[in-house]
């Protein structure tokens, strides 16, 4: 290969390498091969293409050759570079699921050290902000139960469905989204929704009917659910789910009228209630 291909080819690689890590970035603690990658955020795709279209321009333009002593390349040359940035992704995936591997098991044996530390940590509860995202989705994933047995989900609890970047951005603009602060880690969230919205499909929606019946009749104002909620497991015991359902409720008063959990399926919060928000 001339030498002027050879380094159009290098900046080639470089460029596209450069493009593959931040799909990889799009998510710190979680896998990128999964179709959230791709929505949530369009700035990806703005900067996507400007990279590809200014690496075009270098890589076509006759001005170009002449000041960076570089030359035009063919489909060959794509395809290997596309190919080396393909896995320089599934790479860099690797090693984010084996430091995923090893935080689980560092966190399955918890050390008298660590549990002395998590103890002293102070809590306080928040409304969320965009970098909680990730952790909070993480942590979802974790509560979903995967890998359990019938018995230990029943146990434990566990959490229904899945979430998406997309939707927690969806319900962060509804009433919000609240989370258990440990001095920079995540302890535990708690999403609220208004009831008022649900299609009758929706399997909150057996929740709020409850609700309703139960009143007989007696005007119960606005409602708002919280749920899905789920704690970390480092810790729980620690009323950290009481904490989150009170700020939420202090936060909400002024706005609605009465709370309700979102589920009456088994999750690591206790069984669904309500709440008076006055």
């Amino acid at each position: 290969m001339p030498l002027a291909e050879a380094q159009t080819t290098a900046v080639l690689m470089l460029a596209l390498g450069q493009l593959a890590y931040l799909f990889n970035c799009r998510f710190l603690n979680r896998s990128s091969l999964t179709p959230d990658v791709l929505r949530g955020n369009p700035v990806i795709w703005w900067s996507s293409a400007l990279l590809v279209a200014f690496q075009v321009f270098f890589t076509y333009t006759p001005f170009m050759h002449d000041w960076f002593a570089t030359a035009s390349v063919g489909l060959r040359e794509w395809g290997l570079t596309i190919a080396f940035a393909v896995l320089i992704f599934l790479l860099v995936e690797a090693g984010k699921a084996w430091e995923r591997r090893r935080a689980r098991a560092s966190l399955a044996v918890p050390t008298t050290a660590r549990l002395r530390r998590v103890c002293r940590v102070t809590i306080t509860v928040r409304r969320s902000r965009p970098d909680d995202h990730e952790a909070i989705l993480a942590l979802m994933d974790r509560a979903r139960g995967v890998g359990l047995s019938d018995e230990e989900r029943a146990r434990r609890g566990f959490v229904q469905g899945r979430m998406t970047a997309e939707l927690l951005d969806r319900f962060q603009d509804g009433p919000g989204v609240f989370v258990a602060d440990a001095a920079g880690e995540l302890a535990g969230f708690a999403i609220t929704s208004e009831a008022g919205g649900l299609p009758p499909e929706h399997p909150a929606s057996a929740a709020v009917t409850a609700v309703v019946e139960a009143a007989r009749g007696r005007d119960l104002g606005r409602m708002f659910l919280y749920g899905p909620v789920a704690v970390d497991d480092r810790f729980q015991g620690r009323g950290v789910l009481t904490r989150l359902i009170t700020a939420l409720s202090r936060a909400l008063r002024d706005d609605f009228d009465l709370g309700s959990r979102s589920s009456r399926r088994p999750t690591n919060a206790p069984s669904r209630s309500t709440a008076t928000t006055g």
